[in-house]
């Protein structure tokens, strides 16, 4: 279509929605949002959450050294493998979980906005199987220490989960053999 001298184009009205008002959004971290509501219950509170998820997880995973246990007495090796598969996954999560505690620490100061991720919440993590997780975060992210007790704690409760998982081999063995 050619342009006629004198008339300026006409503009193709846009079928695009309007830019989003930010007041409305769903995701805004303002003083009515779900964030704000979040970090003031838990200064209200003195909340620890990771404290009560790491206690929550500790009652999982004894729930299921329990069944193990319970499967290695009976002998039926269907069970054992399910009951394995189970305990050692959230083995394998808790590692995971004790990693990124450390690695929150390390990189944030421990703040992800809502809780404060302190030196506690990293030795409890490690505590409850954590050990692989904990050294592995330890060694790759440097972490600089913010009391120098703090890695006789860590080696300690290393020696005590050595110690649980010679336990449970041990009874493993004893149960095999018999």
């Amino acid at each position: 279509m050619a342009n006629k001298a004198g008339k300026a184009p006409r503009s193709r009205a846009s079928k695009r929605a309007p830019p989003p008002n930010p007041q409305n959004s769903v995701f805004q971290f303002s003083e009515g949002s779900l964030f704000a509501e979040s970090k003031k219950f838990i200064d209200e509170t003195n909340a620890q959450p990771f404290r009560d998820f790491a206690y929550i997880l500790l009652a999982v995973l004894v729930f299921l050294v329990w069944r193990l246990f319970s499967a290695y007495s009976s002998k039926h090796s269907d069970a054992i493998s399910i009951w394995s598969l189970f305990t050692w996954g959230l083995v394998g999560m808790i590692n995971l979980w004790s990693f990124m505690m450390v690695m929150i620490c390390k990189k944030r100061g421990g703040d992800i906005g809502v809780a404060r991720v302190t030196d506690e919440d990293v030795l409890r993590a490690i505590w409850m199987t954590g050990v692989v997780g904990g050294w592995l975060g330890l060694a790759t992210q440097r972490y600089k220490l913010t009391d120098r007790s703090f890695m006789l704690k860590v080696a300690g409760v290393s020696v005590i989960n050595l110690l649980w998982f010679i336990l449970i081999g041990v009874k493993r063995v004893q149960d095999l053999s018999q």
